[in-house]
């Protein structure tokens, strides 16, 4: 396995038939993934993570490359999916943004990506971004068709006896299993549509998953909605964090950084002793290997 990097280090889903939103508490079909020896795969580093949690990509990258062996890792960051532009209505910066990321992700064989709302960017809003006849929808079809979310690419290399995924093992030692809120964002449900895959390889990995109430439900981060709507976000946030706080476990898991950053930041100004981390810090962390390059893990975000 060679970890290469480059730099330093269809519309929205709607209710179903049976007024169910899609994605919610089902698990999803397994991604069908190539496997080819020495296939290339992209782990998109989200701009989130490169500008305040790069431990993130790592830990992603490490257990990339350790469920997938013979693959080469291939970061791909200094780079904005466009998400941003798009969800505020300026779908022409939306482009420009993808016109930069499609030629580094196109000759890759697979693309990863730790973020469920950047991935549904690549998945659902990138087939429709560029005008029919551009050359670039071309390759945004193509994009689009090997993208997958990182928990979902994990879950789908989980043996069937249910063993921890490659790159995370059970904890040992008297502590016993570590008590785990997750909390599943909502483009990931709906939009990546990976249903429990990151319940499920935290529980493969020997943690505790306690299940909150209202789960489904938006923490009220949104991107724009946080700062357009400041008083309804931070009402659903609180409201979130009561559910998580009611589980009883002491740390709180998501694979959005968003959605973390949001819920951190209104769990400090309440004084809530919870702590906050992105879910391949959990799962590489698992079995006590550091989740950062030649050192400890980071002990995480403490909201105190």
């Amino acid at each position: 396995m060679r970890i290469i990097a480059e730099g330093p280090a269809a519309a929205h889903s709607g209710l179903s038939a049976a007024g169910e939103l899609p994605g919610t508490r089902r698990q999803a079909a397994p991604p069908t993934l190539p496997n080819v020896p020495g296939m290339k795969v992209a782990l998109l580093v989200t701009c989130l993570a490169e500008a305040f949690a790069p431990q993130v990509a790592d830990a992603a990258a490490r257990l990339v490359a350790a469920a997938a062996p013979d693959a080469e890792v291939v970061p791909v960051d200094r780079c904005c999916c466009g998400q941003p532009a798009w969800n505020a209505g300026y779908p022409g910066q939306a482009r420009t943004m993808a016109r930069g990321l499609l030629p580094r992700l196109r000759e890759c064989d697979l693309v990863v990506v730790p973020s469920g709302s950047c991935a549904t960017m690549l998945l659902r809003y990138y087939p429709h971004l560029f005008a029919e006849g551009d050359p670039a929808g071309e390759a945004a079809r193509a994009v689009a068709a090997k993208t997958v979310e990182l928990t979902a690419f994990l879950a789908a290399h989980l043996p069937a006896d249910g063993a921890p995924p490659e790159g995370a093992a059970a904890p040992t030692g008297a502590g016993g299993a570590p008590s785990i809120a997750f909390h599943p964002s909502c483009h990931s449900l709906r939009g990546a549509r990976v249903g429990d895959a990151g319940e499920r390889c935290l529980r493969a990995a020997g943690c505790e998953v306690r299940q909150a109430g209202a789960a489904d439900e938006c923490c009220g981060f949104g991107g724009l909605f946080a700062v357009k709507e400041d008083a309804l976000s931070v009402a659903m946030a609180d409201r979130k964090l009561d559910g998580l706080l009611a589980t009883g476990a002491p740390e709180v898991a998501a694979g959005e950084l968003g959605c973390l950053m949001h819920l951190e930041g209104r769990a400090q100004r309440r004084g809530m002793s919870l702590r906050f981390r992105h879910v391949a810090e959990v799962l590489a962390d698992a079995n006590g290997r550091p989740a950062g390059p030649g050192g400890p893990a980071e002990p995480g975000r403490d909201a105190r």
